[in-house]
């Protein structure tokens, strides 16, 4: 029996996080046409551990143990799937969450060039990048279906020579 997108959408989502998160890894594979390299499958893989520990470790309010606002499924799926929209050419992120409820995804190369990223669970991005010890960018984005340009562009150039 045919099951509709709706249906499996349902599905998915009354799995737990880990198992939703092996579905939408095989979904993606698929999408790809095979497998990902072995390495880099392996560096996205972990990059989604992370993501989803993290999620489970400040899923409470107070989990800083000063009043933190809980990271919810959403900021978590909002998260996960700009995770999974980096292209396979860009290195993984640290993840680390803040006191607001929102994930951050953090690209370090040295102290004078990072990239720290807040998502929040209706797919907006907060950013701020140090690029050298003069030059600083800071702005906002929407996350839609693919990670913005401008993002990209900064993630290269936090690791440019």
């Amino acid at each position: 029996a045919s099951v509709s997108a709706r249906d499996l959408l349902h599905q998915v989502q009354a799995l737990p996080a880990e198992e939703q998160r092996l579905f939408m890894e095989e979904l993606r594979d698929l999408r790809l046409g095979g497998e990902p390299s072995l390495p880099r499958k392996d560096e996205r893989d972990r990059l989604f551990q992370v993501l989803a520990s993290q999620a489970e470790d400040c899923a409470n309010e107070g989990w800083d143990g000063h009043g933190a606002m809980p990271v919810t499924l959403e900021t978590y799926r909002a998260a996960y799937r700009f995770a999974e929209s980096l292209p396979a050419s860009a290195p993984s992120p640290s993840v680390g969450a803040e006191p607001d409820g929102h994930l951050t995804l953090e690209w370090y190369r040295n102290p004078s060039r990072v990239l720290s990223l807040s998502i929040g669970p209706e797919g907006e991005l907060s950013y701020a990048a140090l690029l050298g010890e003069t030059s600083r960018r800071t702005g906002s984005e929407r996350f839609e279906q693919e990670v913005p340009r401008d993002l990209l562009h900064l993630i290269d150039e936090v690791f440019a020579a």
